[in-house]
């Protein structure tokens, strides 16, 4: 019996043996290796340790093996005047900790194996200062090494603090999976039945743990975090890094690390809800230094001030993360399908740096988003510090920096190469009923694409002001929203005060060579409480906007319902400005004057409305005070070489506000053409619009202004209750074109103030003519009142200058002797002379398919000239009347007419053409 319960109990203990394995535990060893004077008693379950060699304040212990099951506890027995506890294992086996590892005092305790370390669910600390795990093969001091490799030479003990680590080739893992101190909660539960389906669980654990203002340093090979572990490290530090290749890690006097560079640096990697954490009443920095850093499932770095801070001057400590190769943060997706439940970004994986409390600290998870969480925390949060090469962010993950309580957030640093972001967010933030200012991000990077309902935001909803973003990408910044999920909202960049905020919006500038904003993608600075919005800035050779058929690509600037303050300016530098099925917008729905719109385009300005959705919107440029808005519609500049309005586009300033308040002005100067091209009757046009006070003026300068297929350009005042004018249109330009039949007009309207005065310089307008603009086949030049006088309109035909310019003439010069005569005696006193100047077309049409118009003369000199109204005269054959059309027969010969002809069809016969002789 007693022999088969012996084969009984050793296949328990290999199938425990076997277990422990599978985990990477090892049975119970803390085994010196006599090399130092270490010794270690078992008292049941507590692995003492005492012996050592001493030196000065350092103390030294060298172990053959060093694991801990569960349920155990290796102690350090030192005395409390020790500073640091150096320990090397040597076996060659991994370090399996599952227990309890404790030091007396405040001593800093240092582990290293080369082998690796991997600690265990139930992994905990009771060390009074600092610690360090570490796969490195040697303790580095200025006089020497304590080394876990090279045992045969006697080690080095010495009096001084170490300086670094050093590593050799392949050094093993650092792998943490305690989650001591474990808790759980089901999130989004006892809610509408309309939401059930979506809870989910946090997992929330202290793990390794340090006093407050200590640090804990896991230095690898790889770091990896899995199992909802955690790093707690209270107003202290947290390093993760590692090496993979030989080379030397040193030790500041602050206990960060400094990482050598051209060295292959290991990854670290946190999944499954794994944290590390430093928040506490000021300090508390992560730093990260690998290869690759990737975050998944709810994992995060939180670093910040507590929730039960009260000193205003409080600060936490940076965020930073240096990797040489990769950032991956990657969310649980489908987190955000039901928003507005709870915030979701303060359950997703993460990097943030916060004033106050998380949601999820908060016991009530129906929180909804940008919740009032009423945090009594005081103190500012730190930054966060991104260098990378490729840094990705999806599924709901983010970068953030938040004050829920009183306190300014920290700014928000990215480097890289390349920037990828898939429904991946990079926010700072002041949440409604905090107070503080939000901090600036700023990224720099060769490319940088947004998509999948991408947030880049700074903003407030609180009291304070909404920090700067500045993207300088030296290739490319793209944001698609075409994949964009409708309840999460459109892919943006968006710096903002929120409703019932107080403070001002940010500015927003992107420095780029290709900037793309597609897929209903959009640009936001709007002001939803009291302050100012700020203002949009974009530099870059190409503009491209691309919406769709049910969202369009905006840039705005918004003034909101309810709200107090002006918009802020948006600016566009480019080359190219190419617009479909987008719109930039600077609007005031609320009390303030819109922003103004400016954009500098040295080659050309696009709007293509062909294909838009009017259902939807149109593609536009809009500077508008709405209804119910109080204040002054913005202004609208354009300075390009090309304007072109195609499909029914829109360049639109207007006030349909309350009060006296007018349109803003639109002014555009194109160094070549500008041309205005509607389609199948949607107009395409200049307009200046208000339904309260005076329209805004238009001002237009360009070599060729064309008009064609309803393209139109109109200053209209439309208030029936307060007196406002039309606004002026002033034109300059060289040669004005509007095709025929087209309804193509430039106008004036008023309703109860006067009609707004046309002004036009040219050297030749053809195809449009004043008369009242009410005819829908004509092209009409039309200022108007109902009840006010009709403004002025005012042709200048400039002379013409034919030795000037590039422009080949279509006919020969008139040489001025065949077109001069003196005939003043030779004995006038005066010295003057008269002269006779013809020019034009000698009196033939240019080409035959051109209509003949009267010769420009010019008389120089004294001429008594009297109005007459010409009658016909009689003669013994009947009266001659006044000649009023022509005739061309087939044979060529041209018939004046009495009757007026007014069309090309009337005067040419119909038939052969025969262009004749005269």
């Amino acid at each position: 019996m007693i022999k088969g319960f012996s084969s009984v109990l050793q296949i328990f203990l290999y199938i425990l043996g076997s277990l422990f394995l599978s985990r990477g535990y090892a049975i119970a060893q803390v085994t010196p290796d006599g090399t130092v004077n270490t010794q270690v008693t078992q008292n049941g379950n507590v692995a003492e340790i005492t012996g050592g060699e001493t030196r000065g304040n350092n103390l030294f212990h060298s172990f053959n093996d060093f694991s801990i099951p569960t349920g155990n506890e290796a102690a350090f027995n030192n005395a409390n005047d020790v500073s640091n506890i150096f320990s090397r294992v040597t076996g060659g086996n991994i370090s399996n900790i599952d227990g309890l590892i404790s030091a007396n005092g405040s001593a800093n305790l240092f582990l290293i194996n080369p082998a690796g370390i991997i600690f265990g669910e139930n992994a905990s600390l009771d060390v009074g200062g600092s610690f360090y795990a570490s796969s490195a093969s040697n303790i580095l001091f200025e006089d020497g090494e304590f080394s876990a490799t090279d045992i045969n030479n006697p080690p080095l003990l010495t009096v001084n603090a170490p300086i670094g680590l050093g590593f050799r080739a392949a050094p093993g893992d650092i792998i943490n999976r305690s989650n001591f101190g474990l808790t759980s909660r089901v999130i989004n539960q006892n809610l509408n039945p309309a939401f059930t389906g979506t809870e989910f669980t946090i997992l929330e654990s202290v793990g390794l743990t340090v006093d407050t203002n200590q640090t804990i340093a896991l230095i690898g090979g790889d770091v990896i975090l899995e199992d909802a572990a955690g790093i707690t490290a209270p107003g202290g530090k947290v390093e993760l890094g590692g090496l993979t290749q030989a080379g030397e890690v040193l030790i500041n006097d602050n206990g960060s690390l400094t990482f050598p560079e051209g060295i292959s640096r290991g990854d670290v990697t946190l999944t499954q809800q794994s944290r590390v954490k430093t928040t506490a009443d000021g300090g508390g920095s992560i730093n990260v230094n690998a290869r690759r850093l990737e975050l998944s499932g709810l994992s995060e770095l939180y670093a910040g001030i507590a929730e039960d801070t009260t000193s205003p001057n409080a600060q936490a400590g940076d965020i930073t993360i240096n990797a040489t190769d990769s950032v991956k943060l990657i969310g649980s997706g489908g987190i955000e399908n039901n928003p507005g439940i709870f915030e979701a970004y303060d359950y997703e994986t993460a990097i943030r740096n916060m004033v106050g409390l998380q949601a999820n600290d908060v016991n009530n998870p129906n929180l909804g988003r940008n919740p009032k969480l009423n945090s009594t925390a005081k103190g500012n949060s730190g930054g966060i510090t991104i260098n990378t090469n490729l840094l990705q962010i999806s599924d709901r993950a983010s970068v953030v920096a938040k004050t829920y309580g009183e306190g300014n957030t920290g700014n928000l640093a990215i480097t890289a190469n390349e920037i990828q972001l898939s429904g991946g967010d990079i926010l700072n933030q002041v949440v409604e009923g905090a107070i503080g200012n939000a901090g600036d991000i700023n990224i720099q990077a060769n490319s940088l694409s947004a998509g999948d309902s991408t947030f880049i935001i700074s903003n407030t909803y609180g009291k304070g002001n909404a920090g700067n973003i500045t993207i300088n990408a030296s290739k490319k910044v793209i944001l698609n929203g075409i994949n964009d999920n409708q309840d999460t909202g459109s892919t943006q960049i968006n710096t903002q005060v929120g409703y019932g905020a107080e403070g001002n919006g940010g500015n927003l500038e992107i420095n780029t060579n290709n900037f793309s904003l597609l897929g209903g993608s959009s640009i936001v600075a709007d002001i939803g409480g009291k302050g100012d919005g700020g203002n949009v800035v974009i530099n870059a050779q190409q503009i491209t906007f691309q919406g769709t058929n049910e969202k369009y690509s905006q840039i705005y600037n918004t003034v909101e319902n309810t709200s107090q303050g002006n918009g802020g300016d948006i600016t566009l530098n480019t080359q190219r400005l190419n617009m479909s099925q987008g719109s930039i917008y600077s609007f005031t729905r609320g009390t303030g004057d819109a922003g103004d719109i400016t954009l500098n385009a040295s080659q050309e300005v696009l709007l293509d409305g062909s294909n838009d959705n009017v259902d939807v919107d149109k593609t536009q440029i809009n500077a508008e005070v709405t209804e119910n808005g109080e204040g002054n519609g913005g202004k609208i500049e354009i300075n390009t070489g090309n304007l072109s309005l195609l499909g029914g586009s829109l360049i639109l300033a207007k006030n349909s506000g309350t009060g006296a308040a007018r349109a803003g002005d639109i002014a555009i100067n194109a160094q070549e053409r500008i041309n205005i091209e509607g389609i199948n009757g949607r107009d395409a046009g200049i307009y200046t619009n208000s339904n309260n006070g005076d329209g805004g003026n238009i001002n237009i300068t360009s070599n060729v202004l064309s008009l064609s297929d309803t393209g139109n350009i109109s200053a209209t005042a439309n208030s029936q209750d307060i007196l406002g004018s039309g606004g002026n249109i002033d034109i300059n330009s060289q040669y004005i074109v509007a095709f025929r039949d087209g309804d193509n007009d430039i106008t004036t309207k008023a309703f109860n103030g006067n009609g707004g005065n046309i002004n036009i310089t040219t050297e030749s307008i053809l195809g449009i003519e004043e008369r009242p603009d009410d005819n829908p086949t004509t092209n009409d030049l039309s200022t108007s009142s109902n009840l006010g006088i009709d403004g002025e309109i005012s042709v200048l035909t400039t002379d013409v200058k034919p030795t000037e310019g590039t422009i080949e003439l279509p006919i020969n010069l008139i040489e001025r002797a065949e077109t001069t005569e003196q005939a003043c005696q030779a004995n006038r006193e005066t010295t003057a002379k008269n002269s006779l100047v013809v020019r034009g077309k000698g009196g033939i049409p240019v080409s035959p398919d051109q209509p003949l118009t009267p010769q420009n003369l010019i008389i120089n000199g004294e001429i008594n000239t009297a109005s007459a109204i010409a009658e016909p005269i009689n003669t013994s054959i009947g009266k001659i009347q006044i000649a009023r059309g022509i005739k061309v027969r087939e044979n060529g010969q041209v018939i004046l007419t009495a009757y007026p002809t007014e069309g090309i069809r009337e005067r040419l016969p119909q038939g052969k053409t025969n262009c004749g002789q005269i």
